[in-house]
Order: C-alpha cells, then sequence, then structure tokens
C-alpha cells in the first residue's frame, strides 16, 4: 500500500525534512478564487526532500474557466 500527503495552505508551513513515512504528495494550486499562497514553497521543498510531487488545482464550477486557466498559468514555472 502507498501512502501519500494531499498538501495546501489549509495544513500551513509544513516542515517538510520531517515529514516520514509517506510514498508520494500532491500539492493544491488554488481553488478558482486564489491561488494557493504556499503552493511554491511547498513544490520546491517537497521536491528537494526527493518526493514524488503532483499537483492539482481544485475546479469550482460556479467560477468563470478564465479565473481557472490564469491561477493554473500563473504556476506552470513552479510546477514544471
Amino acid at each position: 500500500m502507498l501512502h501519500g500527503l494531499d498538501v495546501s495552505e489549509h495544513q500551513g508551513q509544513i516542515d517538510w525534512p520531517l515529514v516520514s513515512g509517506i510514498d508520494f504528495c500532491i500539492i493544491r494550486s488554488g481553488d478558482g478564487y486564489h491561488n494557493d499562497p504556499l503552493f511554491e514553497r511547498n513544490v520546491s521543498l517537497a521536491l528537494a526532500q526527493k518526493r514524488s510531487t503532483s499537483i492539482y488545482h481544485y475546479l469550482r464550477p460556479s467560477i468563470s474557466p478564465v479565473s481557472h486557466f490564469t491561477i493554473l498559468k500563473n504556476h506552470r514555472e513552479t510546477a514544471l
């Protein structure tokens, strides 16, 4: 069985070197209303700790697709 960690601003500032027992993490980029303010930090520190890392964006049907796209576009450099 694999163990993963779902990360967003709601967990606060994670002390990545102390995280143990996980095989992967998924990190939220935003939710249509705003960028996750800890996204860049979480991605760079998770990768620095050699964590298998994915990102996701929480879609809200009531928010314009343009708003969602703008948030994802703003994060593309960090995610790549």
